[in-house]
């Protein structure tokens, strides 16, 4: 399985030539960077300078979006015009897309909620109750608030 973060700072690096400051830029790749730990919002600033910088999270499958099911997502940004923006631009009857100025926490638990996922999916093959899975994710918001905090990326 590929990763995408692994790939996400030379593939700034390669399109800044064509990228100016006004422009909004949207990180739609989960992870975190493994040298430095940087979130790929991090990586846009660190790499860009911008000031318009967003995240979009949440569980959107395209396969889903492309049949206009009912989906939500999230675009968390410090700057009230990227936000407001993309909410525009994005929006629809079937696409709702809710804002948020806390990017790093948002982007945060998108990354760590694939791994919370992961072990409830085996929770449920294992034949797991309820209470069990349940468990799981009470659990799994605790600690990535405890990591977030940790990490000095949320309030």
């Amino acid at each position: 399985m590929p990763f995408p973060q692994k790939a996400f700072r030379s593939v700034v690096q390669a399109a800044k030539a064509w990228l100016r400051p006004e422009q909004i830029l949207v990180s739609t790749t989960k992870g975190i960077e493994q040298e430095g730990f940087l979130l790929m919002s991090q990586v846009l600033e660190q790499e860009t300078g911008f000031s318009h910088i967003g995240v979009i999270a949440g569980p959107n499958l395209a396969s889903e979006i492309a049949d206009k099911q009912l989906t939500a997502t999230v675009i968390a940004s410090a700057d009230s015009l990227t936000r407001t923006r993309v909410q525009q631009v994005l929006g629809c009857r079937y696409f709702r897309v809710y804002a948020s100025d806390d990017r790093h926490g948002v982007e945060l638990g998108g990354a760590l909620k694939n791994i919370y996922a992961i072990a409830a999916g085996m929770a449920a093959a294992l034949g797991m109750g309820e209470n069990t899975r349940s468990m799981l994710m009470t659990r799994a918001l605790a600690e990535m608030s405890r990591f977030a905090v940790a990490q000095g990326l949320t309030r």
